[in-house]
């Protein structure tokens, strides 16, 4: 290998942990969001929206952090 073959390997190995990283704390943060906005529904859930309108809610929020 060639030392510019190695610092692109380098490279390219600090940006692969590096978007590892990222995800995983975008993931938790994407967690704790929806456990926020479930129980805000939760509050909600009282009001005057319908309960089918908040189980719709709920199932796009929590289909989409699996």
């Amino acid at each position: 290998m060639t030392m510019l073959e190695i610092i692109l390997a380098m490279a390219l190995t600090a940006l692969t942990v590096h978007v590892l990283i990222l995800q995983q704390h975008y993931t938790r943060k994407f967690s704790e969001l929806s456990v926020l906005i479930n129980n805000l529904l939760d509050l909600v859930d009282d009001t005057k929206l319908s309960q089918t309108y908040l189980d719709e809610i709920r199932l796009k929020i929590f289909n989409s952090s699996q």
